[in-house]
This record gives C-alpha cells, sequence and structure tokens, in this order.
C-alpha cells in the first residue's frame, strides 16, 4: 500500500477535513477532491516519475516496484490529474489559484531547474520548509482562509497553523532521518538527514511539547478541548513511534505517514456527533 503512494490520499483529506473540524468550519467536498489528487500526483512525480538518485540506496524495494507497477503509476497519474480538473471546474477562482500556487512548489522543489542543475530540496533546510509549509498551507490554512467560521479569528489561525506544523515536523525529520544515507551522498540538505537519533527524538519531542503550548491557547480562545486532545493524538503516536521503533523497515514511514492522517479521526468524531 504505502509504495504504491495511494496512502497520501487519506494524509491530505485527513489534514484538511481534521482542520476545519477543530474549527468547526465548512469545507468545500471539491478542494478537498483536488488537493487529495493533486498531493498524489506530487508524490508520483517525485518518487515514480523524476529521477531521484538518492532513491537508489534510500528505497531500491521502492524503486523496484515502481518499475513492475509503470502502468499502475500511470493510471492512478491519469486518473488523479482528471480529478484536479473537474474538482477546478466546481470550485471558485480563488479556491484554483491558491491549490495550484501550492501544487506548482511541491512539484517544483524537486526538479532541477535552480543554476548548476539544483533541486530546490538541494538548499540546506529549503526541503524541510517547502513541505512543511505546503502541508500547513494547503491542509489547514488556506480552507480556513477562504471558508472562516466564527472561530477563526486571526489569532486563532496564527496558532493552528503553528499546531499544524508542530504536528507534521516529526513526520518529515523522520521521513530524512531513515533516508540520511542516501541523502547525503545525492547532496540533500533536509533538517532530518543531518541528525542523529538522539537528535531526532529530542526535536519530535520538543514539537509535542511545543505543540501542546499551541493547544493550551487554542482551547483558551474558545476552541473545543476534547476534540483538539483527541486531534493531538495522532502527533502522541508519531512521536512514540519514533522513540520505541528500533529497527525501522521500508514501511516505517508510510506507517508515520498514517499517524499524520490521524486528523481524518477528528473530523469522523464531530461526523459522528461525538462532540
Amino acid at each position: 500500500m504505502f509504495l504504491s503512494n495511494l496512502h497520501i490520499l487519506v494524509v491530505a483529506s485527513g489534514f484538511i477535513l481534521g482542520s476545519a473540524a477543530l474549527l468547526g468550519a465548512y469545507v468545500e467536498w471539491w478542494y478537498v477532491s483536488m488537493a487529495a489528487a493533486g498531493a498524489l500526483l506530487v508524490y508520483h512525480t517525485d518518487r515514480a516519475f523524476r529521477h531521484s538518485p538518492e532513491d537508489a540506496e534510500n528505497a531500491p524495494e521502492r524503486l523496484a516496484w515502481i518499475a513492475s507497477h509503470r502502468g499502475f503509476f500511470r493510471a492512478t497519474a491519469f486518473l488523479a490529474a482528471i480529478l484536479v480538473v473537474v474538482s477546478a471546474v466546481f470550485l471558485g477562482w480563488i479556491w484554483v489559484a491558491g491549490g495550484v500556487a501550492l501544487g506548482c512548489v511541491g512539484m517544483l522543489y524537486s526538479a532541477p531547474f535552480l543554476p548548476g542543475g539544483r533541486r530546490p530540496k538541494d538548499i540546506p533546510y529549503l526541503k524541510t520548509v517547502l513541505i512543511i509549509g505546503c502541508w500547513v498551507g494547503g491542509g489547514a490554512l488556506l480552507p480556513a482562509i477562504l471558508n472562516p467560521s466564527e472561530s477563526s479569528s486571526m489569532g486563532v489561525l496564527v496558532l493552528l497553523g503553528v499546531y499544524r506544523a508542530l504536528y507534521i515536523t516529526p513526520n518529515i525529520l523522520a521521513a530524512d532521518f531513515y533516508d540520511s544515507r542516501g541523502d547525503r551522498k545525492a547532496g540533500l540538505a533536509g533538517v532530518g538527514s543531518r541528525m542523529g537519533k538522539r537528535s531526532l527524538l529530542l526535536a519530535s519531542v520538543g514539537s509535542l511539547i511545543l505543540a501542546v503550548a499551541a493547544v493550551w491557547m487554542l482551547i483558551d480562545r474558545g476552541l473545543d478541548a476534547q476534540l483538539i486532545l483527541i486531534d493531538s493524538v495522532g502527533l502522541a503516536g508519531l512521536v512514540l513511534t519514533i522513540a520505541l521503533v528500533k529497527n525501522p523497515g521500508p514501511t516505517l514511514v508510510g506507517w508515520l505517514d498514517l499517524w499524520a492522517a490521524f486528523p481524518l479521526v477528528t473530523w469522523l468524531v464531530v461526523l459522528s456527533g461525538g462532540t
């Protein structure tokens, strides 16, 4: 499942729907479909359709699986592109403009268009900042800004952005850390690839502590305490997994991605009338 990238559809949908649920906001379903399909296209482009020399050492099993399933990747990429176009037809132009801007950042960050054939993700720390920015911008802030609820004050949106950035940071750092061997050889400059296991754990625990502070301030500004505590289980589970797993296998990053998708549970709680 993880080698196919299809779990990214769940992560993107969960991030958007869970963030909207925290704010008590209505979410545009066509935006959810456009963002989820767009995220899949970005991951397909980076992992299946673009030569990334670091993968030869980081994930040889992924390269082998992709090589034997080219038809699958072409078909799912085509369907995702169709869904993006159809969704855009039903959305207002400002939604499309915001989604396209974030999608372009996601597509271009691994493209060798800089002087010397460098990619944006080759620039120190820029890779990490761009990935976090795309997830937070597309998964939390853009929908909240374009379709605000009564809770969507500027202070709440800033805190939500900080909370969601802290929520995804351990996932991004861990993905870089587990790929650090090949990344260093290829000259990539993700923050996590420069860390040791202890530094990764300290950074992850630090993200959790800072997220707790952000949660406290969000509750103080009127967000549902029970709901946001449910939502934060995903971050706690992510950090705990990083701490406990001693011998990571090739699918560990995929499982970490599912912890990042936990906000989908937040939305399901609201949908069921549980809070």
